[in-house]
């Protein structure tokens, strides 16, 4: 029996044409504060409307259209395997060798940010399931009939960028400690024990 719930982090992933909606969005925000910013050096003419409200319109339209294409994305749930599981999964797939101008063995570039071999084990990470109902796997939601199912989640409806941040967001939360959440206190702490 567990005595902690694991921890999971979602990565939403936009449909259809949301995610570049949303950078034009973003770049309707940018263009304002700095029309803004120019207008707020120079005169303005009678009837022009206030620069801080051509900024709070540019930012209200997009606050309205990340609501909006939140409600419509998908999301990748992702969670710790566990220690023992995601060292054995990185012994599985240890980085390449290959020799540098002087013929030493180096790990291969692509695989040094990980230290792992970078071409097998973002998909041994991501398709990582035990067997049973109640088994302990990498993707958590959605959940997938089959592990065929999922590999095709990952290798058709994905683009290579999605995958990665995927892959990321797994490696790194397993490989990231815990915060203790006192720290990040507004008040400072009392001791209820001292007299």
């Amino acid at each position: 029996m567990s005595i902690l719930k694991p921890r999971t982090v979602s990565i939403p992933i936009y449909q259809g044409d949301d995610a570049e909606r949303l950078a034009e969005l973003r770049m309707a925000v940018a263009v304002a504060e700095r029309q803004a910013t120019q207008a707020q050096a120079g005169p303005r003419r009678g009837g022009d409307p206030s620069p801080s409200e051509d900024v709070k319109a540019a930012q209200d339209a997009y606050d309205a259209f990340v609501d909006e294409a939140a409600e419509r994305a998908a999301e990748v749930v992702v969670r710790h395997i566990g220690s023992r599981r995601f060292r054995e999964l990185v012994a599985d797939h240890p980085p390449r060798m290959v020799k540098d101008a002087e013929g030493n063995d180096v790990v291969h570039d692509d695989d040094t940010d990980y230290d792992v071999n970078i071409e097998t084990f973002p998909r041994a990470l991501l398709t990582f399931a035990e067997a049973g109902e109640d088994g302990i796997r990498t993707i958590v939601s959605p959940e997938f009939k089959s592990r065929k199912a999922l590999e095709d989640f990952l290798d058709d409806e994905l683009s290579d960028g999605i995958l990665t941040q995927i892959f990321v967001t797994a490696y790194w939360h397993n490989r990231s400690g815990a915060t203790d959440p006192k720290e990040f206190r507004y008040s400072p702490s009392t001791n209820a024990t001292s007299g």
